[in-house]
Parts: C-alpha cells; structure tokens; sequence
C-alpha cells in the first residue's frame, strides 16, 4: 500500500475530486455499509492537506473536519485497517473531541481508500457504544473500501477526461496537439470510433476497438461479423435499432453484453448517428465504450444494497421488491411468506459473545437454503428476523407443515457440521392472496400472527386469521387512547382505599390508571388494557403515574393531612428500564417524601424469564432504600413459594378470583386460609383484593386476613376525594 501521506508528498498526482465524489452512488454505498457494519454512523470523506471533507455519510451531520488528531487522520497515518474498540480507555483517543462530547464516538473502524498509489480518503463505521469488531467486519469492511475504492477511481477518470476536454476548448491548441489530446483522453475513457459506409459496407473500427476485441489492428471485419461478439439473443435487438438509425428515425443507443475473441466477457455501450449527403444516408458514424467495470461496480452495489452481509440472504429490500412482484403473478397463482423470530437470540448473543451470535446466524441461513429452492425466496430481515416467500403454497396442514420442517431444521445439526445450539423459533404465517390485497399488507399480516403467537409463549406456529387482524386494531386503538392521553396529559391515578380488617382503619390506597376523556368521562382498565402490556407505552405510563401521586402525596402532607402509603404498580418493562431505582428516589427526593410513603406493587410474570437476576436486584436496591415490596395478584398462574422467599418482599395481594368465592366451603376459601397462614409464618402483611360484601369481610376477618380493599370499602376516587377522606381521618 502506497504511503498515506502520498497526496501531501505527490499533490501533482493528487486527483482534483470535489463535488464529484458525492451522489447517489455514494449515498447508497454508505447507507448499505452502514448497515452490514451494524453502526448507526458511517462516512466516506477525502483528504486535503489539513482538513478531511465528508462526501457520503449516515448519521453524521458534521462539515469539514480539521486532520490534526482526528480519528480518520490516524487511519490514512496507518497502512492498514484501524479499530478502536473503546475510545474512552484508548490511550491515544481517550480525550479525543468526538468521543468526549456527549453520545460520542465509543467504537471506531476506518480504512484508507487508495486509488492509483494515492491515499485518497477514508471509508469509517462509528458506534456510541464500544464493541469489538471480528474478522467478519474486517472482512466486510475491506470488501467495501474496493466498492468505494471503484467508484472513486471511475469518478477520476471522469475528471480527468472533462479537465483534457475544457483545455481543448479553452486554449485551441494545433492540430497535431488536439488529435494527441483527443487520443489520449478516448484511450483514457476506452472510448473507440467505428463508421460504416452505407454503400460499400465496408467497417471501419478506431485501433482501441480492435483491442476492446482482442484482434489484430486492421483486421478486416464487417458487420455481420461484427455482430457476432454479441450473445445471440442481442443480435436481432441491435440489428434492429441499426436498421431504424440508418432509416433516419433515431440515433443509436444501446448497451450490451459481448465476448471477445478471447473469450472474454465485456459489457459495452454504443452510440451512433446517421450521416447524409443531400439527404441520402451514406454512412453510420458512432463510439463503443468498455463499461465493464463500472457496471460491474454498479452490479455489485446493487447485490450489496439487496443482500444481507453476514448470511448472503436477501435484506428487507430484496424482499420487498419480491413481494411487489406478487402483483404481476397470474391470476389463481398462491405464495406463503414465513416470519420467523430466534427465541432467545438476544440472551445468547449477551451471554456467548457476538462472534458465536454470527456464527449461529449463519447457521439458520444455511438451514433455511436447505428448505427453499428457486422460485422460492429466503431473506433475513432483522437482526434475528428471517423471512420465507414460497409459491404454490398448498393447503393450511402443508402450509403449517413446511412450519414445523423449519422448526425442526433449527434443531438439527446438519452433515459435518461440528456443533450447534438446537434453536427454539416463533413463525407467523399469512398467505397470498387470501389474507392481504396488497404486498405490503401481506408482511403486516404474517407480522401479527408472529406478533400474536409469540404473547401466548415461544415456539409457537401462527397461522393468520381475521381475528387475529381485530385484536391487533384493538390492541393498537387501545395503545393509540393512552398515548393521545400522554401527549394531552390526560392521565390521572385514581386512589382505592386499603382498610385494617380488626380496626377499619385507612392504611394507604393503590393507585390506579384512569383516563379523564375530552368528554369529561373516565375511562378504565377495560378501555386501555392492551396499552399496559405494550412495553414502550407501560414504561412511559410508569413514569408518569410515579410523577402523579409522589406529586399529590407531597400535596397532601403540605396541607397538613395525615401521612399515608401509596402502592404504585410496577410493570416488567418498568423494573428492566433504565434507572428505576434512581428515578423512584429521585422523585422522593424532589418531593420530600420519606420511602415508606410509597409501596411497590409486581405481579409474578415480573419474576419470570432470562432478567431473574437484575429483577432481584432491583427490587433489592428498593427494599434496602426503605420502600416496601408488595406481590400483587397472588396465585394467578405463576405463583411460586420460591418467590416468597427469594424476593425481598413485605405484603403479599391475594387476588380477587380467590376472594370472589371465599364465602363457599373447601376450594377457595381453604386457599386463601393456608396463603394467610403461609404468609404470616413468613412474616409478610395480607392484602385481600376484590372485597365486595361484608360477608367477605367478615370471614375474611375470622380467617386473621390483614387488610382488604375492594368495592366494600370504596371505589377508586380522585387526589381531591382523597384528601377530603385524610381530612375526614
């Protein structure tokens, strides 16, 4: 590799690249580099003697980079690829602007791009977080530096060529001078001259035509033999335009493949006019020019932007246009397309490294090349995404079927394959044109079906139904509802009152989600429901109800009114989101509560799955701050004595399905006494939820029970009513 510095040693060499190096070609190299680099940031720049400009970039708003101590400056100083895994404990990038400044540079990788022994730029991938880049990227990342190594090289020549033609025209130089230049600048170009007489037949070809052919200079030639480099298919076509250029009605224009005479493959595109001598057409004048490379570079580009790096399958964009060629399918022809989604991926990827998370990628699109052959379609559309079109699917058992043979391929280590982790996998399947009018819409649908399947568990094979369509509209209408009133600060937590069963005094309330409407009606859980299991939007409600009621309790004690517990529901997107425990003793802190103002509420699915460990010690962090820890919804499906326990937990909620038959001798009543004998040998307080008689309380009472809430004692009620039953207290 040159040395690179060679454009401040050689600036004569130096190819004079601006604008030129930037459009479309550009931009879609580094969206696509971008993408198979799994950076949010990329970007192709060119080197001046002090400064580095950027000509193609993604996530990147930055102008004109000065070289002294940039990161890209100590790439093209290297001779080789350069990575930084973590800028911050980089000794030489440690205080580096671009990654001290916040949501700075953490990874970087850069190459320099070298064009005719000369350092020209460099192509880089930049990451807010560090990593470790693998041979893969390394890989990758020199695969792209020739594309853009290619395309700088055919943009040069461009230059070149314009800066031969604007000298001719500005200086006018003699003839002998012109003629070299004009030579010089078709050599450059590959650009050759051909003519053929009208009248005799003859050919006549430029000398860098015989060598685009690989024939002697001056060897006779004539059209038909001409056309013979041409593959047999494109013969007629070219005959064709030559015979309406020479009948007046057009210029010829055409590219196309061709074999020289040594075999090899070329690709060419041809340019012509009619020539006439008072009127009538006496000769064909026109230029070939070698294409090759740079449609070989625009092939690979194009392979590139529809193939998904890592797997050699299809990317989204590959199958989106497969899918928009459903369209033009006959009438009566069928497809399926398979979405399917690596259960636990992400939890191997964390545990096992990204390297194996690769290696098992690449496994799976080996597995599925196995399933599908031509016209059939596999891409990988996600980071643990895969997609399958097949036409001619069959009936709904073959359709599932084929399923279960992808779900069994996952499982199975193939012929000399020396190991593989069995992988568990969710479909969704939706079928065309049966369950969508349109491309997209077939995507949408088989994406609801995974959707589906995968809330009632993992492993699950999902078949699209038109119910399936009406619980996802009303799960998004429900989701929408919330965040409308999110964003119109439309949402209020409602107080339902716990009362001591031996004394009847008030010992908090648990806050509930209502939302006040435009109307001045109140909605509850049965309108929004589906909202409080969407991750994204739980969190954000968590959030806000925490800002509510820390809000109306500070009020409240302002006011001079009895201090009092508020149980706040946490969800599972809650406990695993970034900084509860900061959050909840920071709002403490604002609004000068002690923590045994506030209790937190978790129902058991909390406890469950992969994030056991970083649950406990969360809730561990909250108990040891002095907020109690209350298990809602006791005995619903999980429970678990493990989780009394191993958790760190102060009351346990037994649910309402328990309390609403309590009054019945045997089943449920003899549950909910062993639970209020269980609990109290732990040492934990008894909540009864859903009480709504005093019958219910009676017993309830005379089985030792220590707090209960529900209807019987009052409804869920506004701050205001709150603070009127403190005062009343």
């Amino acid at each position: 590799m040159a040395s690179p510095n060679a454009a401040d040693e050689n600036p004569r060499r130096m190819p004079c690249l601006g604008e030129e190096a930037a459009g479309p070609e550009f931009d879609a190299l580094i969206r696509v580099f971008a993408e198979a680099m799994r950076c949010p940031m990329a970007m192709l720049s060119l080197a001046g003697p002090d400064r580095l400009v950027p000509r193609a970039s993604v996530g990147l708003g930055v102008g004109e980079i000065p070289r002294l101590n940039a990161l890209c400056d100590a790439t093209l100083r290297g001779h080789d690829l350069l990575a930084v895994e973590d800028a911050w404990s980089h000794p030489q990038f440690h205080d580096h602007p671009m990654a001290v400044q916040p949501g700075g540079t953490r990874f970087y990788i850069g190459i320099p791009l070298t064009v005719n022994g000369v350092a020209l730029g460099v192509l880089c991938a930049m990451d807010g977080s560090p990593r470790r880049a693998g041979a893969g990227e390394h890989e990758t990342m020199r695969r792209f530096a020739l594309v853009a190594q290619a395309l700088l090289h055919d943009r040069m020549q461009e230059v070149r060529l314009r800066d031969v033609l604007m000298e001719l025209r500005q200086h006018g130089l003699q003839l002998r001078r012109h003629n070299r230049l004009l030579h010089q600048a078709a050599r450059m170009a590959q650009l050759g001259a051909w003519e053929i007489d009208l009248q005799s037949q003859k050919v006549y070809w430029s000398e860098i035509i015989y060598r685009l052919h690989d024939l002697p200079v001056g060897t006779p030639i004539s059209l038909a033999g001409a056309l013979k480099f041409y593959p047999e298919h494109e013969r007629a076509r070219i005959q064709e335009m030559m015979d309406t250029t020479i009948k007046g009605e057009g210029p010829l224009d055409f590219e196309a493949d061709f074999v020289t005479a040594r075999g090899r493959h070329r690709r060419v595109r041809a340019l012509a006019e009619i020539e006439t001598e008072q009127g009538v057409p006496v000769r064909v004048l026109g230029i070939v020019q070698d294409v090759t490379e740079g449609w070989r570079m625009m092939g690979r580009l194009r392979k590139l932007a529809h193939t998904d790096s890592l797997t050699g399958l299809g990317n989204r964009t590959a199958l989106f246009e497969r899918l928009e060629a459903l369209r033009a399918m006959p009438e009566g022809h069928e497809a399926a397309l398979y979405v399917l989604d690596l259960d636990g991926f992400q939890d191997l990827n964390d545990r096992h490294g990204h390297q194996e998370g690769d290696q098992v990628l690449s496994g799976v699109a080996q597995r599925l090349r196995r399933l599908v052959a031509e016209p059939g379609f596999a891409a990988r559309t996600g980071s643990d995404e895969f997609a399958l079109l097949l036409p001619n699917p069959g009936t709904l058992p073959e359709i599932r079927e084929m399923a279960q043979r992808m779900v069994a391929a996952l499982q199975t280590r193939l012929p000399g394959e020396k190991s593989w982790r069995p992988l568990s996998v969710s479909i969704g399947v939706a079928r065309w044109p049966h369950d969508a009018a349109s491309p997209i819409g077939l995507l949408r649908q088989a994406d609801m079906a995974l959707s589906d399947g995968r809330r009632q568990g993992k492993a699950r094979i999902t078949l699209f139904s038109p119910s399936i369509a009406t619980q996802f509209q009303q799960r998004r209408a429900a989701i929408d509802h919330v965040q409308r009133a999110l964003a119109e600060d439309r949402l209020r937590p409602f107080y339902q009152p716990k009362l001591c069963l031996t004394s009847g005094r008030l010992m908090g309330f648990e806050a509930l989600m209502r939302v006040l409407e435009p109307d001045g009606t109140v909605s509850g859980p049965a309108q929004f429901w589906p909202a409080l299991q969407e991750p994204g939007t739980a969190e954000l409600i968590g959030m806000r109800m925490l800002a509510a009621i820390t809000r109306d309790l500070a009020n409240w004690r302002l006011d001079g009114l009895p201090p009092t517990r508020i149980g706040l529901n946490v969800t599972e997107a809650d406990v695993l989101s970034d900084g509860l425990v900061e959050r909840v003793l920071e709002r403490l802190r604002t609004c000068d509560l002690p923590p045994e103002a506030l209790e937190i509420e978790v129902t058991e699915t909390v406890f469950l799955g992969p994030q056991r460990p970083a649950v406990t010690h969360i809730l561990q962090r909250l108990h040891d701050a002095g907020l109690r820890i209350a298990l809602d919804d006791f005995g619903t499906g999980y429970a678990s004595l493990v989780h009394l326990r191993d958790f760190p937990i102060h009351s346990l909620k037994i649910d309402k399905s328990f309390i609403d038959d309590v009054e019945q001798e045997g089943g449920s009543r003899l549950i909910v006494e062993m639970l209020i004998q269980l609990a109290h040998g732990l040492g934990l307080e008894v909540v009864a939820e859903g009480v709504e008689s005093g019958a219910q309380h009676r017993l309830l009472q005379r089985l030792g029970c220590d707090v209960g809430q529900g209807h019987h004692y009052g409804m869920a009620m506004p701050a205001d009513a709150v603070r009127a039953l403190l005062a009343a207290e």
